[in-house]
């Protein structure tokens, strides 16, 4: 076990190595989306917010898309203790609401969004584009884990980026969630 389990909150045990390591080359049984889970409300009540959902996903097959609130898991409430089945349940049916700032409540949609999680590749090379502002020629890249097996595809996204005359790169790291030492040292190094 853990010498001090309390002190450490990085660690953990997984009854389940393949999977483990799986999700170290990227590949992971999900339904393809980054959520956030939170509070709304005094009221204990919660929601989650797609942060991106990754391109051939269930997810984006079902039609989530970036800033849906997702309100209902099953017909039911999101809780404390039912909030993982976000990511670990095998399939479910979400309903979707709009936040509505003056009454700081969620109103429901009626949208409704039938996915089942899939064993797929996660490219952590989520999204890039050249972004002009007056002939100034700007690289986006969202990149949401450091894996070795995104090597390649930064590769090209970055000899695009210099084909195209981009002479400065914005690196979006707000949803990554760490991963090999050695992928940031090689990522660095593209850009330098």
């Amino acid at each position: 076990g853990l010498v001090y389990r309390d002190l450490d909150q990085w660690s953990y045990l997984t009854d389940d190595a393949e999977a483990l390591f799986g999700s170290y080359e990227g590949v992971e049984t999900t339904y393809g989306y980054s959520l956030t889970v939170i509070n709304f409300s005094q009221l204990k009540e919660y929601a989650a917010v797609v942060n991106f959902i990754y391109p051939g996903s269930p997810a984006e097959k079902a039609g989530l898309k970036r800033g849906d609130i997702i309100y209902l898991m099953d017909g039911a409430p999101i809780t404390e203790s039912n909030y993982m089945n976000l990511y670990y349940s095998s399939s479910m049916v979400v309903e979707t609401a709009t936040y509505d700032k003056e009454n700081r409540k969620l109103v429901q949609t009626g949208n409704t969004y039938e996915i089942s999680a899939v064993k797929m590749d996660l490219d952590p090379v989520n999204a890039y584009k050249i972004i002009e502002v007056d002939n100034h020629k700007i690289g986006y890249i969202c990149y949401t884990d450091y894996l070795i097996s995104s090597h390649e595809k930064m590769n090209q996204v970055c000899d695009g980026f210099k084909s195209a005359g981009v002479t400065d790169v914005v690196l979006d790291l707000r949803y990554n969630l760490g991963g090999a030492a050695n992928s940031a040292s090689y990522i660095s190094s593209l850009f330098a």
